[in-house]
């Protein structure tokens, strides 16, 4: 029973290779201007993701202040 069930999932996936294998090329059948087109679509995607990922993980400034400010804050509390 184990065994048919992983010849079932390689044999899947063994198709889904060909198949992407044997696809033919997306570019090959374009004109330049569907080409650009498609290029803009990516890179405003791209954009969006790096904005995301620029606003979500913090700057090295703001980490660099907040430590600076914890310290002065430890330094008040010691009297220094």
């Amino acid at each position: 029973m184990e065994s048919l069930a992983i010849f079932v999932i390689l044999a899947g996936v063994f198709g889904m290779l060909i198949d992407r294998i044997a696809r033919p090329n997306r570019y090959a059948q374009m004109t330049n201007e569907e080409f650009e087109q498609d290029a803009k679509k990516g890179s405003l995607l791209g954009a969006v993701v790096i904005g995301l990922e620029r606003s979500l993980t913090p700057t090295r400034g703001r980490l660099q202040d907040r430590g600076e400010i914890a310290y002065r804050q430890r330094c008040n509390i010691c009297g220094w």
